[in-house]
This record gives C-alpha cells, structure tokens and sequence, in this order.
C-alpha cells in the first residue's frame, strides 16, 4: 500500500484505492479468482504427471530394453509391459493403482469397470509386424491407463481437482457412429 499510494495524486483515487485495499479479505479470494487457481493448479499437476511419465517410460523402457524388444520372449515384453502400467497407473492414480492387469487378447481398450486394460496380443508377440513397435506399446498402454485415469476424475472429480469443464469434455461422445464419414 505504501509504495503504490503516493503514485496516486488525486485524493478521490487515493481514498478509493485504500476502500479496496481494506475490504480484501485474503481468506477469502474472489470466486472468478479461487476458480483460475484451482485451474492452474490441476494443469499444473497434469504437466508433473505427464513429466513423470515420460521419466517413468525412460526408465522402464530403456535403450537395452528397446534395442532387444524383438529378440525378448513375450513373457518377458509382458512383464516390462505390466511393470511400465502399474507404475504411470499410479501417477496417474494420485497414489492409487489404477491398472493391476494388463491383458494381452484381441484389440486394445480399457473396460469402463475394473482395473484392466487389454493390449491386442500382437503387440506382445513379435513378428515383425506393425504392432510389435515397441513405441506402438509404450503408446498403448499409456493411453488405455489414460481412460482408466479419466475414468476415475470423472467418477470422483474432487478427489482428482479436475474442474467441471473437463468432466464435461470427457463424457462427451469420443465417435459418433451417426455422424457422416
């Protein structure tokens, strides 16, 4: 207050600046403010998942494991597989893991319930083809746990911070099989 009030020449500006000052409860920001914070903040803690992700899949996915993927038994690539989503599962899960299997069969989804995800089995089993990139896995799999993230935000919002206007994004239809091709 200090440093700004003597800038204010005009007594009617002075007297009005100090009105305002005073009536600032600290305690209590402004709604339109209290909501911009509690947005930054989510984004804020979604750019620190993300960070921590892409650490995770460093450290998981290592140069090693990348440069033997194809010669690797599919036990083996499930088992750095499941390793990669219980770890992001649980950044994503704020503590809690939220995918404990992953499943190797046809197609690749993530069930509305549970905590499975299913990873199309020839990302599992090398044979030269499309889906045995190994970046086609770690892409895989992070997105399928991505789901079960969005899944839970969307279940229990609070717990997550996730502002309204993004459970609202998330329950919009992803495809409609209506709409023109």
């Amino acid at each position: 207050l200090l440093r700004i009030l003597p800038t204010i020449d005009d007594p009617e500006l002075q007297a009005d600046y100090r009105s305002r000052v005073s009536s600032i409860n600290i305690e209590q920001p402004p709604t339109e403010f209290k909501d911009a914070l509690a947005d930054a903040l989510y984004w804020e803690e979604e750019f620190a998942k993300a960070a921590l992700i892409r650490e995770i899949k460093d450290s998981v996915f290592t140069p090693d494991v990348k440069d033997n993927w194809e010669t690797m038994s599919e036990r083996e690539r499930k088992a750095i597989c499941q390793e990669y989503a219980n770890q992001i599962s649980r950044v994503m899960g704020n503590g809690e893991t939220l995918v404990t299997e992953v499943t190797w069969n046809k197609g690749t989804y993530a069930p509305t319930n549970g905590t499975t995800i299913n990873i199309d089995k020839g990302f599992a089993q090398y044979n030269s083809g499309v889906n045995s990139n190994v970046d086609k896995v770690i892409d895989a799999i992070t997105h399928e746990t991505r789901h079960k993230y969005q899944t839970a935000a969307k279940t229990d919002p609070a717990s997550y911070g996730t502002p309204q206007y993004v459970v609202d994004a998330w329950n919009e239809p992803y495809i409609s099989s209506d709409s023109p091709a």
